[in-house]
């Protein structure tokens, strides 16, 4: 079981239960992992200030997310 954790969308750092959830049983295919990492900001308030508006936060949390689970399954072997 992968447990997820991530940074700088809100006020504190969480483990984000449904990208965990997500990644439950896939095969590991480019569609679960982009699937699963689409909810890297579900349930989260996402913040919003002068570096970074809440959309850009939120689609920002979904490809680290991504990379990070890509990351993992590459030094898995």
């Amino acid at each position: 079981m992968a447990q997820v954790g991530v940074t700088g969308v809100g006020d504190v750092a969480y483990r984000a239960a449904a990208v965990e959830a997500a990644l439950v049983g896939p095969d590991g295919s480019a569609s679960g992992i982009n699937a699963a990492a689409a909810h890297a900001a579900d349930g989260q308030t996402v913040a919003s200030d002068i570096h970074a508006d809440r959309e850009y936060r939120a689609q920002m949390a979904g490809i680290y997310v991504r990379r990070a689970v890509e990351g993992a399954l590459a030094a898995l072997g």
